[in-house]
């Protein structure tokens, strides 16, 4: 099986900052024609209409179809599926970050749940009101 070379988003390019998800497909392009066709973050952003912020999964399959293949993107899939994908030798890009971001706040919400609720138990806070 070909091994693709991983594509840093930070080439230099005017969006590098905002181009993780297109170096990911330009990881992706190389892989799928099995080095056939590279690319970097900069170029596969240049092959889609959106240049500002950051991309999505249309934005990267409108870079994708410019090299004349089509990414079958399946947001909303389980993780199941993608291992299925995986275990069929097909690319894989999972976005995890918003996950991790909710997972975060509840993290952050429990913490403060327990602090909360220790701080009652030792007496909380204690209002003194001038007479």
């Amino acid at each position: 099986m070909y091994r693709a070379t991983p594509i840093t988003q930070r080439d230099g390019s005017p969006l590098a900052n905002s181009n993780c998800r297109m170096a990911s497909v330009a990881t992706g392009i190389d892989f799928e024609s099995g080095g056939a066709t590279t690319s970097t973050g900069g170029a596969m952003r240049a092959r889609c209409s959106d240049q500002s912020g950051g991309t999505d999964s249309g934005d990267a399959a409108e870079a994708w179809a410019s090299y004349g293949q089509e990414l079958r993107v399946r947001d909303g899939a389980t993780f199941g599926d993608a291992l299925a994908d995986l275990g069929a030798g097909r690319l894989v890009h999972l976005d995890v970050w918003q996950a991790a971001f909710i997972l975060l706040a509840i993290l952050m919400w429990a913490l403060w749940a327990s602090w909360a609720v220790r701080r009652s138990a030792v007496g909380g806070v204690r209002v003194h009101v001038a007479p």
